[in-house]
């Protein structure tokens, strides 16, 4: 959902990359680094979330129905975003990431990235929801994107409530405060070594995917608590891709199986696939259950997408991908009034045509949202050079 990507250096060869070429030097450490397959990876994730949806309104893309997979979806940009954020934080050597300044400038850009679109969303959906009745005369408040009264638009405001889609955005901003302290953590434990780092994160992980095992009776829950883990998981992400070029090249050999493994789990525990090997019994399946499962899984795909220069790194750095990659963050909140409003208008239409018909406005209006209301105030979060090396 978000897009600090980072570019990684191509990989030594092996098996599921396919590298073209040895890598070159090792930037500083504090010089940006832009991952165009992490890009084209958020991107998918979007379209997940897309065909989930419009699966749910009987609108079967490619005849497929895929109800529930935008749960892997949101796992993915959950772990992402924690990801690209603690590896900026750790890719410094000392403890200026933590400075005043420099938190300053996280915070802002952070509440820049969301709240601009996120205000203008909710804004429209209270003006709808209260033309509804007052304009139009409706018996039931209807509005669009969803129905707002004005407490629930404060609500949803402060973060405490989370209906629709919305219900990922109060999660993931929440943990914006958190991720700070957690790399300062892991910074703080590097004198210690590499390995306490590693163990701490996964007993963090572990202890989180635990507190949180109630998820599954909830769907869409906007505490933290239930999604702590995934996001835990991108933070270890985070850790690793800092330390990446220091291990030794035998990683692209070990990744591969990883990568085989945690893709395969994947595809055959997502809906579509529970439904047609029959793993599960559909009536017990919740997709959010799996969420923390998928996060796991999907470690070797990002770092996959991220530092290979080969196959997979080629497919989710394709320019299409990348695109909806970029507009990602308009697509997932404005793709809902596309699907439904194609499901309830051209109902005589041939679900197949309908559901093309709302891919192609989701994608249109979510270009023109990111152009006139994501872009500029990205600008206004800005770029902060870090200091030179010491």
């Amino acid at each position: 959902m978000r897009r600090e990507s980072r570019r990684g250096e191509a990989a030594t060869p092996y098996l599921v990359l396919l590298p073209m070429s040895q890598p070159p030097p090792a930037p500083p450490p504090t010089t940006a680094r832009h991952f165009n397959g992490l890009d084209g990876l958020r991107g998918a994730a979007a379209l997940l979330v897309f065909l989930s949806h419009a699966s749910l309104d009987h609108l079967h893309l490619f005849g497929v129905d895929f109800g529930g997979i935008g749960k892997c979806g949101v796992a993915i940009f959950f772990i992402l975003s924690a990801h690209l954020l603690t590896l900026q934080f750790m890719q410094r050597s000392d403890a200026a990431s933590w400075s005043v300044p420099n938190l300053k400038h996280y915070f802002i850009r952070r509440f820049t990235r969301i709240y601009p679109l996120y205000f203008v969303y909710l804004g429209t959906a209270l003006v709808t929801t209260w033309a509804s009745t007052a304009l139009f005369g409706m018996n039931q408040p209807d509005g669009v994107p969803l129905t707002l009264d004005f407490p629930a638009w404060i609500q949803h405001l402060i973060l405490v409530r989370g209906d629709g889609v919305t219900w990922s955005i109060a999660v993931e901003f929440k943990y914006y405060f958190l991720l700070p302290l957690i790399a300062w953590i892991l910074h703080l434990m590097a004198r210690k070594g590499r390995l306490p780092q590693v163990a701490l994160m996964v007993v963090a992980i572990a202890a989180a995917a635990y507190y949180g095992s109630d998820v599954g009776h909830v769907e869409n829950d906007p505490r933290l608590r239930a999604y702590l883990g995934i996001f835990l998981t991108g933070s270890f992400c985070g850790l690793i891709g800092s330390l990446w070029e220091r291990f030794p090249d035998y990683k692209y050999r070990v990744l591969t199986p990883l990568f085989i493994v945690g893709l395969g789990f994947i595809v055959l525990t997502t809906p579509p696939m529970i439904k047609t090997l029959g793993l599960v019994n559909p009536k017990n399946y919740q997709p959010q259950q799996w969420m923390f499962y998928h996060g796991i899984a999907f470690i070797p795909v990002l770092f996959a997408a991220a530092y290979g220069n080969g196959m997979v790194s080629r497919i989710f750095s394709s320019r299409f991908l990348r695109f909806v990659g970029m507009i990602s963050f308009s697509l997932y909140l404005w793709h809902p009034v596309f699907i439904k409003g194609g499901a309830r208008l051209l109902k005589e239409y041939d679900p197949h045509l309908v559901g093309w018909i709302a891919l192609i406005g989701t994608l249109a209006a979510s270009y023109v949202s990111y152009r006139i209301i994501e872009k500029p105030f990205l600008k206004v979060g800005g770029k902060r050079n870090p200091p030179p090396p010491r």
